[in-house]
């Protein structure tokens, strides 16, 4: 792959990476699924669980942050979840990827197979 400027703006757009990278709340996301999956080596987590771990980890930031963590993170960790996993714009994976996630036998969040791994 050349990376050229048109290269380059396409995968800004399109890559879920660079998506999660632009998002407004990629320290959260990132630094959540990084101390949840990737520091203890785990591969796929029951939605619950994670939206509990998500729950504990806002709590934490809007105590610490004080006002501005209520008004940065206002919603529940359920919503944040269902957000960054949305096919559509506002998430950072692509359709395709959550399809293939959703046929997935485990029902985990994100998906078990190798090819999604979250990070």
């Amino acid at each position: 792959m050349t990376l050229d400027f048109s290269t380059l703006e396409v995968l800004r757009t399109h890559n879920p990476a660079w998506r999660l990278l632009r998002s407004d709340h990629a320290p959260l996301v990132a630094s959540f699924l990084h101390r949840v999956f990737v520091a203890p080596n785990v591969r796929g987590k029951a939605a619950a669980d994670l939206a509990e771990a998500l729950e504990d980890e806002l709590y934490a930031l809007r105590l610490q942050l004080g006002e501005k963590g209520e008004t940065a993170f206002p919603k529940p960790a359920l919503e944040y979840l269902n957000d960054w996993a949305a096919p559509d714009r506002r998430g950072w994976r692509t359709a395709a990827s959550w399809t293939s996630c959703m046929a997935s036998r485990a029902r985990r969040w994100p998906c078990a197979s190798r090819r999604h791994r979250a990070m």
